[in-house]
């Protein structure tokens, strides 16, 4: 829930039991870089299966993720 922007923000994934939410701050990179410009407006989802669920994956074997986040106003 996003009550600055009156929004809810929604993510639904497929075989992906981990998320990372993070945001680079303003040192992630050069100076003119937009990411370091902008670091305050935004974060960084990832999601995924990593430590406690990490997925072994045998030679030539697919594993197929998803992740959709949608935005509705509130």
């Amino acid at each position: 829930v996003d009550p600055v922007w009156g929004r809810e923000i929604h993510l639904t994934t497929t075989n992906c039991p981990s998320a990372v939410i993070w945001n680079p701050r303003s040192s992630s990179g050069i100076g003119d870089n937009p990411t370091a410009q902008a670091w305050r407006d935004f974060v960084c989802v990832e999601t995924g299966v990593c430590k406690d669920n990490a997925v072994p994956l045998d030679p030539d074997t697919d594993l197929v993720l998803t992740t959709t986040i949608t935005v509705t106003r509130m």
